[in-house]
């Protein structure tokens, strides 16, 4: 299946949309597990109440996401030539990971604030070098607000942001400043917004009093839960340990791209300290690092052995999705 994917032709995105339904097609079937919506922002709020009164409106909407952000990945990999050669194969990573876990499959506020996020480190890469880099970097800060108003601990990644430009450039104040405005834009529009509908209270309880908390986490300690936490440890360590050769034979920009997924990973860990009530949707803020990165490692690999791992993540995969009728 993966021979399908290798191409440079970016026209063959179209068929990452059935790879989506393959691999996120149960979520129709297994939809009454009992998954509620979790902690969100105000947006994330907004939208989940649109999405309330029709049941199959959130899974469509999430396949639709994840078919997007895939593209996106796909894009920003072949724009900034970040791998030895321009496949699919990124977004084809995203996807599997994103539908890696059951409770992946539904429209949660991290798959939203996702979407915004991938703007965010397209502006981030696109600054390099660049003589006029204050619209790069302000629009930076404006994805990450707008991503933070989806899924609160995201407004983390406001530092994530002025460590990437130290690792772009030499660092300055002006630009943290730039990049702080950005984020706070989307903020006083939205507190304009519910001032004027009388809700702004409203507004500061749902978006910043319900979800402040430190290792706040609401989960099911069982094995299951051990076993999707400690699969995406595997994936850490294996990219972890991958580092030298993913910035082998790469230009300089190239390196530095990768420096930032891997701070992006740090700041995804981090986020623990801000956000209440995880629970395992919350993985889903390392999946676009980890897809782009462990793209890298399955072009590295033999094609016949790139296959035979593909297919056995998404025979697991499969597998989990539908335990409710073996289990």
């Amino acid at each position: 299946m993966l021979s399908l994917f290798r191409t440079n032709q970016l026209a063959f995105n179209i068929f990452l949309i059935f790879y989506a339904i393959l691999l996120r097609g149960s979520s129709f079937i297994t939809s009454s597990q009992g998954w509620t919506f979790g902690r969100s922002g105000v947006f994330g709020i907004g939208v989940y109440d649109l999405c309330d009164n029709y049941s199959a409106l959130p899974f469509i909407v999430s396949i639709l996401l994840v078919f997007i952000h895939a593209i996106l990945i796909n894009v920003i990999v072949a724009r900034f030539r970040m791998a030895n050669e321009v496949t699919l194969l990124p977004g084809v990573c995203y996807i599997l990971l994103a539908s890696a876990i059951p409770e992946f499959l539904y429209l949660s506020p991290v798959l939203l604030a996702n979407t915004f996020f991938l703007i965010a480190l397209f502006e981030l890469f696109g600054s390099y070098r660049q003589k006029s880099i204050v619209g790069n970097f302000f629009n930076v800060g404006f994805w990450l607000g707008i991503a933070s108003l989806f899924y609160f601990s995201e407004i983390l990644f406001l530092l994530f942001a002025f460590f990437s430009i130290a690792i772009l450039k030499t660092f300055r104040m002006k630009d943290t400043l730039i990049i702080t405005i950005g984020l706070i834009v989307p903020y006083l529009l939205a507190s304009v917004y519910f001032f004027w509908n009388d809700q702004l209270l409203w507004f500061w309880e749902h978006q910043f009093v319900n979800n402040l908390g430190f290792f706040n986490f609401e989960l099911n300690y069982n094995w299951e839960t051990y076993s999707k936490i400690g699969f995406f440890i595997i994936l850490g360590i294996i990219v972890l340990l991958s580092y030298n050769g993913y910035i082998s034979k790469k230009n300089l920009q190239v390196q530095k791209n990768i420096d930032i997924l891997y701070w992006a990973m740090l700041f995804g860990i981090l986020t623990v300290l801000l956000q209440a009530n995880i629970r395992l949707e919350h993985l889903h803020i390392f999946t676009i690092p980890f897809s782009i990165l462990l793209s890298f490692s399955l072009l590295n690999m033999r094609k016949s052995l790139a296959e035979a791992v593909h297919l056995i993540l998404m025979a697991g995969i499969l597998i989990l999705q539908f335990k409710v009728y073996w289990m």
